[in-house]
């Protein structure tokens, strides 16, 4: 350890005599080639440590997701959003998200494309999407796909009373695996295709099948997700 402090002593004296005697912008010159990088190491690290905080301290917690297929991409949902963040007093620090980007196969099936499907499988298996809207036949593949609650178990009677005209009763296989395990009804959706929100934001305009809402299977904010149901009206 002497030694190496030594040398280390040695070699500063070397330098410090190197810069006897030269000019200012010599020295300027010198510390710029000699220190860059211990400098550009230092600020790469505050750099990181600010952004590490902006994040922090811009980072919202998700108060509701839903997820839009074949929706208007052409519509501006951040508007709906700020609204709907006001009007229902939604809290500082949450954020409510709408994602339109989910689409269904050209061919009328109702399936989803193979990026849509992936990405809605992940999301509600990871409990991240709240709600999906769909035109009929997409939906009504996602109710039979348990992607959905049954609304008889998040709706009041009295919500179940006032949708009951609207409300989508799906058939849902026991055992996907196994055809002859039978079917159970589940209360899938409610058609919000004449929901006044809907309608006036012209979420579905080019969709000529009803629209449904759904509250997903692994949702964690099922009354947020039945106030923003309630709010569309």
């Amino acid at each position: 350890m002497k030694e190496t402090r030594s040398l280390n002593d040695e070699i500063r004296q070397e330098r410090k005599k190197g810069l006897e005697g030269k000019p200012f912008s010599y020295r300027v010159k010198y510390f710029a080639e000699y220190y860059k990088w211990y400098v550009l190491g230092g600020l790469l690290v505050i750099l990181i440590i600010v952004s590490i905080v902006r994040t922090m301290l811009n980072h919202k917690e998700s108060a509701l997701c839903v997820a839009m297929v074949d929706a208007n991409f052409e519509v501006d949902y951040e508007g709906f959003i700020h609204d709907y963040e006001i009007e229902s007093g939604l809290e500082d620090g949450y954020e409510m998200t709408m994602d339109s980007t989910y689409a269904t196969m050209t061919d009328g099936s109702g399936y989803l494309d193979m990026s849509s499907q992936e990405k809605l499988f992940v999301t509600i298996a990871g409990g991240q999407t709240d709600l999906v809207i769909a035109p009929a036949p997409a939906f009504e593949r996602m109710a039979q796909s348990a992607y959905v609650k049954d609304l008889r178990e998040v709706l009041s009677e009295e919500e179940l009373d006032k949708y009951a005209d609207r409300i989508l009763i799906a058939d849902v296989p026991n055992d996907p695996d196994d055809p002859n395990s039978g079917t159970t009804k589940v209360y899938a959706g409610i058609d919000i295709s004449d929901a006044a929100k809907v309608k006036d934001g012209k979420w579905y305009i080019f969709v000529e099948d009803p629209v449904y809402c759904g509250i997903c299977a692994t949702s964690a904010n099922e009354q947020r997700a039945v106030d923003f149901i309630n709010y569309l009206w």
